[in-house]
């Protein structure tokens, strides 16, 4: 067994649990640093999810629109259809985009892999 795996092995579970987030949370402080509509909460605005575990709002500054989806659940995948205007729609976090065409969309979030959506919003 390699040093990096012995020391994975001995480290409590906190400590195994930060290094694996801390990848995330680097990522949405730059999304935060690089996008106005994060950097005030004037503008937020919740949005109807169909499942209680989870939870959308947007925020807008001028042109700069962000959506936001995160699994509330800490141990399971979630899924359910968010009730948001028709738009495209770019994840800065995972770096997929997909055009949303009904006023109801499909989001599926698991904390294992992807515990959150943040969307920057384009509209046609």
């Amino acid at each position: 067994m390699t040093a990096r795996r012995i020391l994975a092995h001995t480290m409590d579970p906190v400590t195994r649990a930060r290094r694996r987030l801390a990848p995330l949370i680097a990522r949405i402080n730059s999304i935060r640093n690089e996008n106005r509509a994060l950097q005030s909460d004037w503008s937020l605005e919740f949005h109807p999810v169909d499942n209680d575990q989870l939870i959308a709002y947007s925020k807008r500054a001028g042109d700069n629109e962000i959506l936001v989806v995160v699994n509330l659940d800490v141990r399971n995948p979630q899924s359910g259809l968010i009730t948001f205007p028709p738009c495209e729609v770019h994840d800065l976090v995972s770096g997929g985009r997909w055009v949303w065409t009904s006023p109801r969309n499909y989001v599926e979030l698991s904390p294992h892999t992807l515990p959150a959506h943040v969307f920057r919003v384009t509209r046609a």
